[in-house]
C-alpha cells in the first residue's frame, strides 16, 4: 500500500517542482522601483553557538576562538555569504566571489537594470588579497567629524531607552563606522552617569529593554558585549570595577571587551589582570586583547608583561602576532622616550620576525615600520627582498607607509619596491609594492612603475596601481585611471578606478562624475562615485549634489548623502545650506537616507539632529549598512585588534588583518 502511495505521489510531486521551476525561469522580472523594502527580521537573532556546534547551553555566551557564526564566510578577501552582505565598505551583492567574468547583480532603482560586461574575464586571483581589503580597512575613516561643544542636545536624549539605541549605533561596520562611533561614544560621555548606570545594568544582564529600546537584529548577548566595550570610552571608577569583573565572565566575547575597554581606560592598576589573561585565557583572540591593553596602558611593566606573554602562547599564534604588533606600538607611541627606546622591545619583535607562523611575522615586520627608525630599514627591506612567503613579503611593503624615508635612502627603497612590484609572481607582492611607491610623488621611477601596473594581468594589482597614482597626485595620471575606468565597464575595477581619481583630487574631473552621477546604477558605483566627487569638490561643489537629496531614487539620496560627509572644503555657509536641506530627510520613508542625512549633521555639528539617526536604526526597512549584526566574530574582532596598527596609519594606508582562516597558507 505504501509503495503504491509512493508511486502516485511522486510522479505528482516531480511535475509540481518542474512546474514551479518552469513558471519562475518564465516569469518576468520585478518591476524597477523607486525603492526598495529594506525588511529587517522580525525575530531576535539566535543564541550564539556553542564551540561544539550543538545549541548553545543556557546562560553561557561563548564561542571560544571567534570562529564566527553557521553559515557565515570567515574568508578575508572576496568570498561572500548567501543573503548577508558582509562586507564593510562596498556592499556586494551576497554570494558572489568577485571573480572577473561573475557578473554583479544590480540594485533595484528607477531605471531598467543595464547588463554588466568585464574585460578581465581570464584573470583569477590566487588567494585571498583583494583591493577591497584595502579599501574596506580605510573607508570607516571617512566621515568627516567636526569637534562640538554643544550638549545641549542631550537633554532630548532618556538614558533609559537611548542608551541601548547608542550601542546600537555604535557597531556600526562599514562605510563611516569610525565617525559614527565617535558620534555615540560622545553622546555616552556627555550623558554622564546617568548613562554608566544604564551601561552597567546591561552588562550585568540586570536591564529590562523596552520595546523601543531593544532592536529585533540583536538579542541581549550583543547588547551586553556592546555595553562593555562602551564603558571603555566612558570611562571611569565605577566602569573599570565592572570591567575588571567581566574578565571572568563565560563568554569570550565580554572578556574579550572587557581587556579592549580596560586598554581604553589605561590605568596602570588593571596590568596584574591583564597579565592573567594574557597568560591563561582559553581563548586565542581574548588573549590577543589583553596584549593589546597593555599595550595601550604602555610603560616598562607593560614590556616585560608581553615579553613573557610571548613565551606564554606557544600554543597561540595569534596571540604572538598582537604581541608583536603591541610591542610596536609601545614603541612608537608610548608618552615616555625611554619606554619607546627600550631594547627589549626591539628584542621582541625580532624574535616574532624568526617566528614559525606567518601571521606572527607579518605583524613582526609591520611592527617594526610602525617604530619609523632609520635603522630598522634594512630589516624591512631584507624581508621584501628574501622572506620566503609572499604574505610576510606583502606586509613588509605594506611596513613602508609608516617610514619617513631619509633622502639618502629614497632610491634604495624604491629600487627594492620596483624590483619586489616586478620580479614577484604573487600579486599580494606587487599589489602593495605597487601602492608603498606612492609615497614617493617625486621620484620617476617610481611614477613610471606604477603606470606600467596598470597593464598587469592581476585586476587587484590594477586597482593598486590606480589608487597609487591617485595618492601620487599627478593630474596628467587622470587619462590613465579613467582608461582604467572605462575598462572595468561597471565591475569592481570599474569602482576601483573612480577611487582613484578621487584620490588624485583634481577639481577638474569634478563636473563628469557629477553629470554620471545620476546614471549609475549599483550601490558599489554610487559609493565609489561620493568618494571621488567629495575628494576632488571645489568649494561649490556641494550646492551640485544638493539637488540629488530630492531624487526619488532611494540611493541616488543615500550616497548624495554620504558625499556631503566626505567632503573636506566646506565654509561654514556652505555646511549650513547642506544642513538645512538634509533636515528636510528627517522623514524620508527609507531609513538609510534617514539615518545617514542625521549622522552627516551630527558630524558636521548639528548634534540635535541625533535622536533622528537613533530612530531611523529601528525603522523597518533599516538596512544595517555591512552585515554589522550578521558579520562573523572572527573578522569583527580581527578588524578591532588590527586598530592597534591602523588606528595610528597614515590616511589611507591602513591594511587589511594579518589572519586568514587555516589552509590558506
Amino acid at each position: 500500500m505504501k509503495t503504491m502511495v509512493f508511486l502516485l505521489v511522486f510522479p505528482g510531486i516531480i511535475a509540481f517542482s518542474s512546474w514551479n521551476y518552469a513558471l519562475a525561469e518564465c516569469a518576468p522580472p520585478p518591476p524597477p522601483t523607486l525603492g526598495t523594502p529594506r525588511e529587517i527580521p522580525k525575530s531576535e537573532p539566535a543564541p550564539r553557538p556553542s564551540p561544539s556546534g550543538a545549541p548553545s547551553s543556557p546562560g553561557i555566551k561563548e564561542t571560544p576562538g571567534f570562529s564566527g557564526r553557521p553559515g557565515i564566510s570567515n574568508t578575508p578577501g572576496l568570498s561572500y555569504t548567501p543573503g548577508i552582505k558582509n562586507t564593510p565598505g562596498l556592499s556586494y551583492t551576497p554570494g558572489l566571489s568577485y571573480t572577473p567574468g561573475i557578473s554583479v547583480t544590480p540594485r533595484p532603482s528607477i531605471r531598467p537594470s543595464v547588463p554588466q560586461t568585464s574585460a578581465l574575464e581570464d584573470i583569477a586571483p590566487t588567494s585571498s588579497f583583494g583591493w577591497e581589503d584595502w579599501w574596506n580597512a580605510n573607508n570607516g575613516h571617512l566621515l568627516n567629524v567636526l569637534p562640538s561643544e554643544d550638549r545641549s542636545y542631550l537633554t532630548a536624549l532618556d538614558p533609559q531607552k537611548d542608551v541601548p539605541r547608542l550601542l546600537t549605533m555604535s557597531v556600526n561596520r562599514g562605510l563611516f563606522d569610525k565617525g559614527v562611533q565617535e558620534i555615540a561614544f560622545d553622546a555616552l560621555r556627555g550623558m554622564g552617569d546617568k548613562a554608566v548606570d544604564v551601561l552597567i545594568s546591561i552588562a550585568e544582564d540586570r536591564y529590562i529593554f523596552s520595546k523601543d529600546a531593544k532592536h529585533v537584529r540583536f538579542n541581549v548577548d550583543q547588547y551586553i558585549e556592546a555595553a562593555v566595550r562602551a564603558l571603555g570610552y566612558v570611562g571611569g571608577a565605577r566602569a573599570e570595577e565592572v570591567l575588571k569583573l567581566r574578565l571572568r565572565d563565560k563568554s569570550a566575547q565580554v572578556r574579550f571587551w572587557a581587556c579592549d575597554a580596560l586598554g581604553r581606560i589605561g590605568n596602570q592598576a588593571s596590568l596584574p589582570l591583564l597579565e592573567n589573561v594574557l597568560n591563561t585565557d582559553s581563548d586565542k583572540f581574548v588573549r590577543s586583547a589583553a596584549a593589546e591593553a597593555i599595550a595601550r596602558i604602555g610603560g616598562t611593566a607593560a614590556v616585560a608583561t608581553l615579553q613573557k606573554g610571548f613565551a606564554e602562547a606557544k600554543k597561540f599564534p595569534e596571540a604572538r602576532a598582537f604581541i608583536a604588533a603591541s610591542l610596536g606600538y609601545i614603541g612608537a607611541h608610548d608618552p615616555s622616550a625611554a619606554v619607546r627606546n627600550d631594547a627589549a622591545i626591539l628584542e621582541g619583535i625580532r624574535l616574532a620576525l624568526a617566528d614559525e607562523s606567518l601571521q606572527v611575522r607579518c605583524a613582526a615586520v609591520v611592527a617594526l615600520g610602525q617604530m619609523n627608525r632609520p635603522e630598522l630599514l634594512d630589516a624591512v627591506l631584507g624581508t621584501i627582498e628574501k622572506d620566503g612567503n609572499y604574505r610576510v613579503r606583502g606586509y613588509a611593503c605594506a611596513a613602508l607607509a609608516y617610514v619617513s624615508i631619509p633622502p639618502a635612502e629614497v632610491d634604495r627603497v624604491v629600487n627594492a619596491l620596483v624590483r619586489a612590484a616586478k620580479t614577484d609572481t604573487e600579486y599580494f607582492v606587487r599589489g602593495y609594492a605597487a601602492y608603498m611607491l606612492s609615497k614617493f610623488k617625486e621620484n620617476n621611477t617610481a611614477y613610471e612603475t606604477v603606470r606600467g601596473f596598470l597593464a598587469d594581468k592581476n585586476y587587484d594589482v590594477q586597482a593598486m596601481a590606480a589608487f597609487s597614482l591617485g595618492l601620487m597626485g599627478n593630474p596628467a595620471s587622470a587619462g590613465d585611471i579613467k582608461a582604467l575606468l572605462l575598462k572595468g565597464k561597471g565591475r569592481p575595477l570599474a569602482y576601483a578606478a573612480r577611487i582613484g581619481l578621487g584620490l588624485l583630487g583634481d577639481e577638474a574631473n569634478v563636473p563628469d562624475l557629477v553629470a554620471g552621477f545620476k546614471d549609475l546604477n549599483l550601490m558599489q558605483e554610487f559609493e565609489s562615485a561620493a568618494f571621488a566627487i567629495a575628494k576632488c569638490a571645489t568649494p561649490n561643489t556641494y550646492a551640485d549634489m544638493l539637488k540629488f537629496v530630492d531624487n526619488e531614487d532611494i540611493y541616488i539620496r543615500e550616497y548624495s548623502v554620504k558625499c556631503f560627509g566626505m567632503m573636506r572644503n566646506l565654509t561654514d555657509e556652505s555646511r549650513a545650506k547642506i544642513i538645512a536641506k538634509l533636515a528636510e530627510r528627517e522623514a524620508d520613508e527609507d531609513g538609510n537616507v534617514r539615518f545617514f542625512a542625521a549622522a552627516v549633521r551630527c558630524a558636521m555639528g548639528d548634534r540635535k539632529a541625533l535622536p533622528i539617526a537613533l530612530s531611523a536604526l529601528y525603522m523597518r526597512n533599516f538596512q544595517f549598512n555591512d552585515g554589522t549584526v550578521v558579520d562573523s566574530d572572527y573578522m569583527q574582532y580581527m578588524t578591532e585588534l588590527n586598530g592597534i596598527v591602523n588606528d595610528t596609519m597614515p590616511a589611507m594606508y591602513r591594511i587589511k588583518p594579518y589572519f586568514w582562516p587555516a589552509g590558506e597558507d
